[in-house]
């Protein structure tokens, strides 16, 4: 029983450290970076974040000219906010991009924005 048991929790935590490895493996931290701007439209709630450094595109995608969120991405609406603060307030900020998404357009995903305080 005591060997099953461990055969088990081995196991389990296997599978945990794969899967944490994979969703990691996802994503690219970009940082810092300064919102230069953001752009909003193409006919739906869509936005486009242009930054002060070159745009990084581990996903390889066709039109690496700034990152963007669609409309039907999870926290869409969040990293507009992020974004508007960031760059009203010009915060150093971290930009979370994944590696194997491009949007509808062809440019690298945004995950995430997260401007940083003033220090």
């Amino acid at each position: 029983m005591l060997n099953r048991m461990k055969s088990v929790t081995l196991a389990l935590l296997l599978t945990a450290t794969v899967m944490n490895t994979s969703v990691s493996m996802a994503q690219t931290v970009v940082y810092p970076v300064q919102i230069t701007e953001v752009a909003t439209g193409w006919a739906d709630a869509t936005i486009g974040v242009y930054t002060d450094k070159p745009v990084v595109n581990p996903a390889h995608c066709p039109t690496p000219d700034l990152y963007v969120s669609e409309a039907a991405d999870p926290g869409n609406r969040t990293y507009y906010a992020a974004a508007l603060t960031a760059l009203a307030n010009k915060l150093t900020t971290t930009l979370v991009i994944s590696n194997t998404a491009c949007s509808a357009t062809g440019r690298p995903k945004l995950w995430a924005v997260t401007p940083s305080a003033p220090r």
